[in-house]
């Protein structure tokens, strides 16, 4: 009798104990996580990691998505490990534990630089956690033979009792404009003093809208040149859509924001300028992912030492000193990792680039050309990558030689 009893008690545990664990399993999905930990801060103020975990606070346990956090705490760019993990206890709630461990963020960077038109130097200081509240510092100069540049800005992100990001900078340059074609003859050549002072603010709607409103001054001195003075105030405002998601390797972003600047120049009438841009980066695998990237600015009045060059449209395939009122470009390409060192890591990127343009002459411009290069990426230090490539416009036989500061891991 005992083995009958035995054996029907086993049976029935193998029907029930499934639906037990299943039970307790899905009890602990469905706490509420009410409490946040975090593990590994020195320079970072707690409440900076409060404000990014602040949206997965108040959820069900069983909603929360591991990943999209680690993407969150990447994105900041104060951190260079994460870990992301529930625990559960006799409580109705459930507890998010967080480990980081913290980048460099202040950073000296010596810069010469060469090309075909000359040699110029200078450094850069830039401090992406002042504080410790994730504000974000930068200062800089520039020299060479004929033009010196200094610039300097102050960003701070909303937090929980500011609801508004602030920025500041101003800009300061003395020195030879040259203005170019897309075959690089030269335009225009004029003594130039220009000074820009702005301010402005930023709020998040929500995880993926935002808005931001600007104000400033802008100031260009001509002396005796071939193009007159202008001084300006502009009024901006932008909206932007964009998320992020990391992989481990590639923190890759999707976004497009648009923004108009009314410009009202202090000796002549105003006029609208209109930018646009949005970019699509998706991993294929770990280490090699898909880029498009597409940019356009118009500003039909604008004066001459207003318009703008190939940054505008996001390309280097055009001359450095081109500049135009109208521009647009797209790029299409790839980019993988072929060397990870532990503290960073090399990737190599191709790309194919186009570029639509009406120069300060009236000209309609074409431009189409391959982008390719090297970009290293440091883990351990906020430090956005350096691209170190060459660019040659097909339509002009012209090659230029790129270097640049921008993305993050």
């Amino acid at each position: 009798m005992k083995k009958h009893s035995s054996l029907l008690t086993c049976i029935m545990m193998l029907f029930f104990l499934p639906a037990i664990v299943f039970s307790e399993s899905g009890a602990e999905q469905c706490k509420t996580i009410d409490h946040l930990v975090i593990h590994g801060l020195k320079r970072t103020k707690p409440e900076v990691v409060e404000q990014l975990m602040e949206p997965y606070l108040g959820i069900p346990a069983g909603t929360l998505n591991p990943g999209e956090v680690q993407t969150v705490l990447r994105e900041s760019g104060l951190f260079y490990e994460t870990e992301v993990r529930l625990e559960f206890d006799d409580t109705p709630s459930a507890t998010l534990v967080v480990l980081v461990r913290e980048k460099w963020t202040l950073i000296p960077i010596p810069v010469i630089l060469g090309d075909k038109n000359g040699i110029a130097g200078g450094g850069t200081l830039i401090e992406t956690n002042a504080f410790g509240l994730n504000h974000q510092a930068f200062l800089a100069g520039f020299f060479s033979a004929d033009r010196y540049t200094f610039f300097a800005s102050y960003m701070t992100p909303p937090n929980q009792r500011i609801p508004f990001g602030l920025a500041a900078a101003a800009a300061f340059s003395d020195g030879k404009t040259s203005v170019t074609d897309d075959r690089e003859n030269e335009l225009l050549s004029y003594d130039e003093r220009g000074l820009t002072l702005i301010g402005g603010l930023q709020h998040d709607l929500n995880q993926l809208i935002s808005v931001s409103a600007g104000f400033g001054y802008r100031e260009a001195s001509v002396q005796d040149g071939p193009v007159s003075s202008a001084r300006m105030l502009p009024l901006s405002g932008e909206i932007s859509v964009q998320e992020s998601d990391w992989n481990g390797i590639f923190l890759s972003r999707r976004f497009a924001e648009i923004e108009g600047t009314w410009s009202i120049l202090l000796e002549d009438d105003p006029y609208l300028a209109l930018r646009g841009e949005c970019a699509w980066q998706q991993p294929f695998t770990q280490k090699l992912r898909f880029m498009f990237g597409a940019a356009a600015y118009r500003a039909e009045d604008a004066p001459p030492v207003f318009s703008e060059g190939p940054s505008a449209a996001r390309v280097a395939i055009l001359p450095r000193d081109f500049r135009a009122n109208s521009l647009a470009g797209t790029s299409l390409g790839m980019e993988g990792v072929f060397a990870d060192f532990g503290a960073g890591m090399f990737s190599t990127f191709i790309s194919y680039q186009t570029a639509f343009a009406e120069d300060i002459t009236g000209d309609y411009v074409f431009a189409q050309g391959p982008h390719f290069g090297v970009r290293c990426y440091l883990k351990k230090i906020a430090f956005p990558a350096m691209d170190l490539g060459a660019a040659w416009n097909a339509e002009r036989d012209i090659w230029n030689t790129v270097f640049s500061l921008g993305m993050r891991m």
